[in-house]
């Protein structure tokens, strides 16, 4: 290596750890907050208090923020949120429906704002439901997750995401619709008075404790994991991932996998059940039978094995 190179490599070295150290300093010097290096303006939060007399529906368009659903402490409604300088959030309260949504007419970011720095982060939009709010709650976002805790709808909840998980614990509504294109699904303690439905893409499910009237649950691929499931009906499917079960109990069972074992127990006898197994390409621990019951069983994966059993 020539020795002009040589000194052109050593100088660059010496001015990369210089400004290292330089930016180190700094942020000891403010106590270690990143955000001090952000180069766009802070995010001003935002908070409303909604009086839930004459609501029927409450809408959450969180673009890429993460979304928090809990309950209010009094009977009106509260959101609160982040508006940043090229995210700016309208809150619409007409014919019944409450909305809070991305407003795309605002915040253009011109050239000088691509070279931003903006450390600050989302903040995230929080929902907060009075007790038995009779209307329905719908939540999407697109590349940030969901989280929903100690909520009770008189009417349906539904919530999606492209690329964030969805976790929700202690749930109670008339109806349930969870779907992710590419995030985990996780939840417990759901009384569904109607439908309880789960979409994954690409993500796992995990649910455990979950009663509604009926119950379906597709993961492309990824695994699935259900303990305490109690429905009229229940239908489990997965295109490259396992079926994992604790105590599934229904009147009709149905559970596929295409590329997956399915595995487990079933609430109640074998007798109990009508069942039709096959494992195309694996073994299977069930065999075809007529039950004495009303029940039925269906069971079938491609290239998996099928072992279930039944707990009485």
């Amino acid at each position: 290596m020539k020795h002009a190179t040589k000194i052109a490599l050593r100088t660059a070295v010496l001015l990369l750890a210089a400004g290292m150290i330089l930016c180190a300093a700094a942020l000891a010097h403010d106590g270690l907050r990143f955000s001090a290096l952000s180069t766009a303006p802070a995010p001003v939060r935002q908070e409303q208090a909604i009086s839930a007399a004459g609501l029927n529906e409450i809408r959450i368009d969180a673009a890429s923020d993460d979304v928090r659903v809990t309950r209010s402490d009094d009977a009106d409604i509260h959101l609160s949120w982040y508006d940043r300088e090229y995210l700016v959030y309208r809150l619409e309260n007409e014919g019944g429906v409450l909305s809070l949504r991305l407003d795309r007419t605002q915040g253009r970011k011109d050239w000088k704002h691509w070279i931003n720095f903006d450390l600050y982060g989302s903040g995230g939009v929080t929902l907060a439901v009075p007790a038995n709010f009779a209307g329905e709650v719908s939540a999407e976002t697109d590349s940030g997750g969901i989280g929903l805790s100690d909520v009770t709808l008189g009417g349906s909840l539904t919530c999606k995401t492209n690329s964030g998980p969805i976790k929700a614990d202690a749930l109670a509504a008339a109806g349930a619709t969870i779907r992710t294109v590419s995030g985990s699904v996780d939840g417990s303690d759901w009384f569904v008075a109607g439908p309880a439905s789960c979409e994954t893409d690409s993500g796992a499910a995990t649910l455990k404790g979950v009663e509604a009237a009926s119950f379906s649950l597709g993961a492309k691929s990824g695994r699935v994991k259900l303990a305490g499931v109690r429905s009229d009906a229940a239908a489990v499917r997965t295109g490259s991932g396992n079926i994992t079960l604790d105590a599934l109990s229904a009147d009709v069972i149905t559970l596929s996998a295409r590329s997956g074992d399915i595995r487990g127990t079933i609430d109640g006898a074998e007798t109990d059940y009508t069942v039709s197994a096959d494992a195309v390409s694996g073994e299977c621990s069930l065999r075809d039978r007529a039950g004495a019951g009303f029940r039925t069983l269906t069971v079938k994966t491609n290239s998996g094995d099928i072992d279930l059993s039944f707990l009485s």
